[in-house]
């Protein structure tokens, strides 16, 4: 089973996030077979986080299932956007 998740790098109270797609079943720092995109919290407003929605729907269409925090990132992308 494919998962669409949040993969946590950076350093020590400086998280960086890279949104990937990956097998549900492995850790967090694990291998992935997709980048999506990226979160930065602490990161300016405009620069925050890009997802690639066209991949992501790509995926969805495939059986890849999304984690809460990806879907509402997903759908502040596509508000912002119109």
């Amino acid at each position: 089973m494919l998962r669409i998740r949040m993969q946590r790098l950076g350093r020590r109270n400086r998280p960086f996030y890279r949104i990937v797609l990956a097998d549900a079943r492995t850790k967090r720092q694990g291998e992935y077979k997709e980048n999506l995109g990226h979160y930065d919290p602490r990161g300016e407003d405009d620069k925050k986080y890009q997802v690639n929605v066209e991949r992501v729907k790509h995926w969805v269409g495939h059986g890849a299932q999304i984690s809460d925090r990806v879907a509402s990132l997903i759908k502040k992308q596509l508000a912002g956007s119109k």
